[in-house]
């Protein structure tokens, strides 16, 4: 006695899979920025909330390749996570702007880093779930 088991697959549209496939990456990437998002204005330092209101989502399809990315659009957003001065940054190139030993600065409040290492191993789960859903 003995088990066997076989598996066809008969390609009847292509077209069909390959776009429920693409629909189901691109709403896999989106659903993970949203998760870092939410990470990301939990634990962002909010003085006028200015910061926070800028972190903002956006998400594509380039050509075979879907997106999707959280972040902030203003100019102090580089100073807030990496810190300023001799409490931000060990050296000139290690921080977002000028570097100045003689000046004390402001320290680091990371609010984006955080939430990418929090979000990150979850990202392939995230994204073969969607396509699973949209097959």
């Amino acid at each position: 006695m003995g088990l066997r088991a076989t598996a066809s697959f008969k390609p009847g549209d292509i077209a069909g899979l390959v776009s429920r496939v693409a629909a189901g990456a691109q709403q896999g990437a989106l659903t993970a920025a949203q998760a870092g998002q939410a990470i990301s204005l939990a634990i962002v330092p909010r003085d006028t909330g200015a910061l926070a209101d800028s972190i903002d989502l956006k998400s594509g399809v380039d050509g075979a390749s879907a997106w999707a990315s959280w972040g902030p659009d203003i100019f102090y957003m580089f100073y807030v996570e990496f810190g300023t001065g001799r409490r931000g940054a060990a050296s000139a190139e290690a921080g977002p702007g000028p570097y100045d030993e003689n000046w004390a600065g402001m320290t680091p409040r990371p609010y984006m880093r955080p939430a990418l290492d929090e979000i990150a191993p979850q990202v392939v789960d995230i994204v073969a779930d969607a396509i699973k859903d949209a097959l």
